[in-house]
Formats: C-alpha cells, sequence, structure tokens
C-alpha cells in the first residue's frame, strides 16, 4: 500500500473539505505511526515497500492502520451531507428488495441491482412509463378528457352571457376534478436515503480507473493481486513453465492496472464468460464495493458541469424508505 496514494485519495474525494480536519487527521495518523510492534509483519510490507520512504524509519501496525481509519471518520463528518435519492415504480412496498429485481423495467443496463435517482424527475419519469398499462390511467384520462370539454363549455356559456349555464357546467367541472384527485397514484416516487459512506465507496461507470474513489481503486488492487496468485497456480497446474506464468501474470496484470480503463469495462470484465451479470455485482458486493454511479440521461454527453447521477445498489439492506408520493 502506497500511502502517498492514499492521501491523494482523500483529497481527491473530499476536496477542500479535508483542509477543515487536517488537525485531526494529522493527530490521529501520528498516533498511529507512532506506535510500533502492533503487527511487525504488516508494518514490514509497508515499510518496505519503496513508495513509503517518506515516513522514516518507524515500523507501521495495526494501530497506524487504525489511526488513518480514523481519518476517514473524520473526513465523514465534516458535513459531507445526507445523500437523498428516488426510485419511480408502478409498485407500492415498504422496503426494497433484491428478488424483485425485473418487475420494473427489468433492462438491468448499468449492473445487476436496485436503481435510484439522484434528480427526481428522473424517477417519475420512470414510475410515469411504468405504469401506462395500469387501468387507473384509463380512467384518468377520461376523466382529464370530461375536465376539459366542461371548462369549454364554460368559457363558451360566459361568453355569450349564459352565467347560470356557465355555472353548471363549472361545477360538473370541479366535481370531476376532484374525482380524479381521488384516484390512487399509480405507483410510487420513493424518497430514499443512502447512507454517506456507501456512496463513496461506488463504481463510477463512466470515470476511469485513474478517478476512481480511492477506496475502488485500493480495493481492485488489492483483488487484482489475489486473481494474479489465482493466476499462477492455475497455470502451473497444467504444467506451464515459470517463465510463461509471469509473462501471463504481467500482460494480465496490466490490463487489471490500465489508468484508462472505465469503471463500465471494469465491471463487464469481472462478469466476462458468465450468463448472468449478478455474477459480477456479487463479487464487487463481496469486495466491499456496494454499487455504481452513472451519469443520468439528462446529464449524459451535455458537457455541463451540473450534472445528476443514478446509483445502481448491490445490497437491499442500505437503502431506506424516507417517504412515498
Amino acid at each position: 500500500m502506497d500511502l502517498n496514494e492514499y492521501a491523494k485519495g482523500l483529497i481527491q474525494e473530499y476536496g477542500p473539505k479535508v483542509q477543515a480536519g487536517l488537525g485531526l487527521v494529522t493527530q490521529a495518523a501520528q498516533r498511529g505511526l507512532g506506535l510500533i510492534g502492533q503487527d511487525a509483519a504488516r508494518g514490514a510490507e509497508i515499510m518496505n515497500d519503496p513508495r513509503n520512504a517518506w515516513i522514516g524509519t518507524n515500523p507501521v501496525g495495526k494501530v497506524g492502520m487504525e489511526g488513518l481509519a480514523l481519518a476517514g471518520k473524520v473526513l465523514g463528518g465534516l458535513g459531507l451531507g445526507g445523500m437523498t435519492v428516488y426510485h419511480g415504480s408502478p409498485h407500492l412496498f415498504d422496503k426494497f428488495s433484491l428478488s424483485k429485481i425485473g418487475t420494473g423495467e427489468g433492462a438491468q443496463a448499468y449492473g445487476h441491482g436496485l436503481y435510484f435517482a439522484e434528480n427526481p424527475k428522473v424517477a417519475a419519469q420512470y414510475r410515469k412509463n411504468l405504469t401506462m398499462d395500469v387501468p387507473a390511467m384509463a380512467k384518468r384520462q377520461e376523466l382529464q378528457e370530461q375536465i376539459g370539454w366542461y371548462k369549454q363549455k364554460e368559457q363558451y356559456a360566459r361568453s355569450k352571457g349564459l352565467h347560470d349555464e356557465a355555472d353548471k357546467y363549472l361545477s360538473t367541472a370541479i366535481r370531476l376534478d376532484n374525482e380524479l384527485k381521488s384516484l390512487p397514484k399509480p405507483g410510487g416516487l420513493y424518497h430514499v436515503d443512502l447512507p454517506d459512506e456507501e456512496v463513496n465507496k461506488m463504481l463510477e461507470w463512466d470515470k476511469p480507473l485513474s478517478e476512481q474513489p480511492w477506496h475502488v481503486q485500493r480495493t481492485l488492487s488489492d483483488f487484482a493481486d489475489k486473481e494474479m496468485e489465482r493466476i499462477r497456480e492455475v497455470y502451473k497446474k497444467r504444467g506451464v513453465s515459470d517463465e510463461m506464468v509471469e509473462h501471463i501474470v504481467a500482460e494480465t496484470r496490466a490490463m487489471w492496472d490500465d489508468p484508462k480503463q472505465t469503471g463500465e469495462q471494469i465491471y463487464r470484465r469481472l462478469f466476462a464468460g458468465n450468463e448472468n451479470q449478478a455474477f459480477a455485482a456479487e463479487q464487487l458486493r463481496s469486495l466491499g464495493i456496494p454499487g455504481i454511479r452513472y451519469l443520468d440521461g439528462m446529464s449524459r454527453g451535455t458537457g455541463d458541469k451540473n450534472v445528476t447521477y443514478n446509483y445502481v445498489v448491490f445490497d437491499d439492506a442500505l437503502p431506506t424508505i424516507k417517504k412515498r408520493e
């Protein structure tokens, strides 16, 4: 682990908010870095990494790591705010469930999981699109047409001075409008809370590896380490020469470390060879990457800085419904 890169990752994720917590961060890190011998093997591994020569001569053990973790928690409490997202559905329910995937739009174009929108208009449009076949929609349309007709008749009658007749038309339009309002809305628009710490760990679908959140970069790097060991074992059991094995490992690792590969490419590589892309979602979830973030249709390709995102969540325990309308 390169602690220089760890620090850069924190700054990249939290920007100017890091400055407000530098005093507490430094205190926490120094406390951890100054304690020796808690985990000699891990400390030696970190200290032998030439990228960490800036630390000095003290081995870093578990407490050092805890100090850095505490720094992250400090940053997490610096007013990063809550994440309220929205979900449009043709169904009414009180809790999200991965078992219901496919009962809505079902496309799962950006990964296998529960879909949420940062922009409520996006979620509202999904609800509208997915409830067009609900029988109540026909009744709604009928009432809307009748209301429009009676309002036109009311305006015409008033233009002719027939005020009593106009009042009757208006009264009928009001009664029909009240009937329309009393109809249950098709489906629901859900206001949902996602934990901040989980949102900050999500894979960025549109961004290259070099711009992924630090947690994602570190997690994928650790996964690639284990994957390389697995590849070595597989080829050695097949009797492949050590030289060829290392060549294969080097080429595969270079592919995983490519800083230009996007989150989408990383995701698709994880389920390559599997018919069900749920495998990739489960892989990422088990690694500690709880979901995917991607630009919504209103923001994609616009070049606008004020963009909004959609979220794919792999764990149905994370979203909490706050309100339904």
